[in-house]
């Protein structure tokens, strides 16, 4: 059994729903968590270079890891650019900061969509940023 951590699957996948080039194809970007990495989060610190697949409805599945549950989930129809899912070995926490991270776990596949875990986040750091400049004085006053 090869034990090199470099030749072993990395416990999680991130999988964005790119772009839909067609009724029936879609490019998918996947990308691997680095190895070693425990507590991990969306940010691309994070990640190996994603790879580019384009999927079809016959084999989307295939492609994505996923399970007939999550198929059934996540027909065809339902997938739209800029959905982002994790699957593998992972649970979801959130860290002091209010911001969500993820955890590797041996325990459990899960498959799960996060898009809207990490805008979120983005936007409560927008607000925040904006109120800190308007406090500031340095808003923009051109009208």
């Amino acid at each position: 059994m090869n034990k090199d951590p470099k030749k072993q699957i990395p416990p999680v996948l991130r999988i964005t729903i790119d772009e839909k080039l067609e009724d029936d194809l879609i490019r998918i970007l996947v990308a691997q968590l680095n190895y070693g990495e425990i507590t991990f989060s969306d940010d691309s610190s994070y990640w190996q270079e994603e790879e580019e697949f384009l999927v079809k409805p016959s084999d989307y599945q295939k492609k994505m890891y996923m399970t007939q549950a999550n198929a059934k989930k996540w027909s065809w129809d339902r997938l739209h650019e800029g959905q982002v899912f994790l699957i593998g070995r992972f649970q979801s926490s959130v860290n002091r900061s209010g911001k969500n991270i993820f955890i590797t776990d041996t325990k459990k596949r899960k498959f799960q969509r996060i898009d809207p875990l990490i805008k979120d986040h983005v936007k409560k750091k927008y607000f925040t940023a904006l109120e800190r400049r308007i406090s500031d004085g340095k808003a923009d006053q051109t009208g």
